[in-house]
């Protein structure tokens, strides 16, 4: 089944050349890693570490494959329609979220959206890691998390579902300084934002 991915990927690339997230952010953090350098040495990479754990392996693939590799694997993963599936929706309308716009777009331009969602499915404890890959697209579900921590067995419950997360984003600062604050590429106003 890899294999048949790789194949494919290798033969759907060229038509994955304009993948901004991808080749902006995505691959050249990745490769830093497999050169045993900080992923923040790309100055576009704007996640949590942890998000480049599931992209090192196609980061080995022709950087033009990497994308499409991502793709393939996002829809025979069936992550968005597995999501959709455990957050409600049944039939067609499983079909009209997955030729959303947002969606395809996720899709062409070589995003994460489908781990982060994922996140809204798991447990608290383990969701936190995949929604933090994308906080823009997860935060919410954060602070939800949050709330019903506390609603549910207060700073206990909030210590117990959040401890793990909290944990990386601490070793995260002691392997990779402070990360977050030294971010110089404004997200907002780049020219790959597509939400403007």
């Amino acid at each position: 089944m890899l294999v048949l991915l790789v194949l494919l990927a290798l033969g759907a690339s060229p038509f994955f050349d304009s993948t901004t997230d991808w080749h902006g952010a995505f691959y050249p953090a990745a490769q830093q890693v497999l050169h045993g350098r900080s992923p923040y040495q790309v100055s576009t990479f704007l996640s949590v570490p942890w998000t480049i754990l599931p992209l090192l392996t196609l980061a080995l693939l022709p950087e033009r494959a990497g994308p499409a590799a991502l793709f393939l694997a996002s829809l025979l993963t069936f992550v968005f329609v597995f999501v959709a599936y455990r957050l409600g929706p049944r039939g067609p309308w499983i079909g009209a979220i997955l030729t959303a716009p947002p969606v395809i777009h996720s899709l062409s331009i070589g995003n994460l959206d489908c781990l982060s969602l994922l996140g809204f499915v798991l447990p608290p404890q383990i969701g936190l890691f995949f929604v933090l890959m994308k906080p823009q697209v997860g935060i919410a579900m954060a602070l939800f998390w949050l709330v019903e921590a506390w609603r549910q067995g207060g700073p206990r419950e909030i210590g117990r579902v959040f401890a793990p997360v909290a944990l990386a984003l601490v070793l995260s600062v002691l392997l990779f300084g402070n990360w977050s604050a030294t971010r110089s590429v404004d997200p907002v106003n780049s020219y790959w934002n597509s939400s403007k």
